[in-house]
């Protein structure tokens, strides 16, 4: 922009109010053209001059001062009929990319072609992210572990998803997000579309890794690994996964070497025991777990019974990665649980652990309408509390993973200073301790 050009809002703000009276934005002359503005946009002007400030402060030295009546006129007309209800957020309106298009092309300023078309045209004409990732060359699965014929891979790109989705038949290589989608304002190309894939969206933004079992390089299960809970809670194969298929024992095998690596704390996607006391094994098995057992415990699911002796309890809270389902367990013996080296489930109305201390991994009271644990101090894994109302947790110090809390209309947790990932509490719950408690990692909230 030549530099005796002189721009500013108190400018714009006059001839702003120069075209709505009919007169061209010096006031000097008067104009045809009626622009109609709302009068509830009206009260605005002072905003609307700020973005037209922006606007041709971008244009440089496109703008020429007898650009200001036409570009006054154009923009208050996209406002009115795009831009009713946000005006507000400057941030929104699109200034940078209608300079761009006016740089390209600045015998449009003095056209009939409005904002609107102007945009379409240059959207349209514009490289999108969906075209220079689509130039990207396919870079190979990561391989996290291998024995004998399997391996397990991470998808690193998003014809993985298309790879896995047709070969096993199931939807990660078919869903398209739709935000993508409507940003795009077209139908992908084939070379763009596995970009705009829903599940290479989830990938791209941290919230999941997708992980296939191969064998002899050839997809044979999918897995999901959702990263703000540390859980496994998809596992995708052509035929049916059961205790009797030849794909558990490698996979199991996979997923061990995996929470080695990495932090995995729940794996709910494997076949359930026939036997309720069993626990499936590293190596594939389902076993009853003993004290020479334990460390080869992989994952599992036990329905304690009401009538079970505290000695028997005891020895079950000793058995990491399995989750103890306590809704019928006798509640004298609940209230001497002090630690649970695997997860706690319960379905009550009412959960009530009031010596518990410490759970390697989940607290999941998906039925309770009220919570209380006042002296639990330490979750490894996730704090579930999605469906209460009230949840009392006064010595809450960490949670590992995420604090689901987003129904909870009473909620006490003033000692919470850390919580691992995501910290999900209702914006009408009282008091809001566990505002103050900031993520660890860089995820985005789910």
């Amino acid at each position: 922009m030549h530099d005796s050009i002189r721009i500013d809002p108190n400018m714009m703000l006059r001839a702003i109010g120069n075209v709505l009276e009919g007169r061209n934005a010096e006031g000097t002359a008067t104009i045809n053209t009626r622009v109609p503005y709302p009068r509830a946009q009206a009260r605005s002007k002072v905003r609307a001059a700020f973005i037209l400030t922006e606007l041709v402060s971008r244009l440089e030295a496109t703008y020429q001062p007898h650009h200001l009546t036409w570009l006054t006129v154009k923009f208050l007309a996209h406002l009115a009929k795009s831009y009713t209800h946000s005006l507000a957020l400057r941030a929104e309106y699109p200034t940078k990319c209608i300079a761009e298009a006016l740089q390209a092309r600045p015998e449009l300023i003095g056209s009939r072609i409005g904002f609107a078309t102007l945009l379409d045209r240059h959207y349209a004409n514009r490289p999108t992210a969906l075209t220079e990732a689509a130039k990207r060359p396919l870079s190979p699965r990561r391989v996290l572990w291998r024995d004998a014929a399997f391996s397990l891979t991470e998808m690193t790109h998003p014809r993985h998803l298309r790879e896995d989705g047709f070969a096993l038949h199931h939807c990660t290589g078919a869903h398209m997000n739709p935000e993508i989608l409507a940003k795009l304002e077209r139908a992908p190309t084939p070379r763009e579309a596995p970009f705009a894939l829903d599940y290479w969206q989830g990938i791209q933004s941290g919230r999941v890794r997708m992980l296939t079992l191969m064998e002899n390089n050839h997809p044979r299960v999918t897995i999901q690994y959702i990263c703000a809970s540390h859980n496994i809670n998809q596992a995708q194969a052509l035929e049916p996964l059961t205790q009797d298929s030849r794909l558990l024992a490698p996979l199991c095998r996979a997923l061990a070497h995996f929470r080695a690596a990495d932090r995995l704390i729940n794996i709910s996607a494997l076949p359930p025991a026939r036997n309720p006391r069993a626990c499936l094994t590293i190596d594939g098995t389902y076993e009853n777990p003993t004290p020479t057992n334990l460390h080869r415990i992989l994952a599992g699911h036990i329905d304690v019974p009401p009538d079970i002796s505290w000695p028997e309890l005891q020895f079950l809270c000793r058995i990491p990665h399995v989750t103890l389902n306590l809704t019928r367990a006798p509640s004298q013996h609940i209230n001497r649980i002090t630690e649970v080296a695997g997860h706690i489930a319960m379905r009550n109305h009412t959960a009530r652990l009031v010596r518990l201390r410490h759970v390697t991994g989940h607290l999941r009271c998906s039925k309770a309408r009220t919570i209380s644990t006042p002296n639990l101090i330490t979750i490894g894994g996730s704090n579930y509390c999605d469906s209460a109302l009230t949840v009392l947790q006064p010595r809450l110090a960490t949670i590992g993973a995420s604090n689901y809390c987003d129904s909870v209309q009473l909620i006490h947790q003033p000692a919470l200073t850390s919580v691992g990932k995501t910290n999900i509490v209702a914006s009408g719950a009282q008091p809001l301790h566990p505002k103050s408690a900031r993520p660890q990692s860089s995820l985005q909230p789910a």
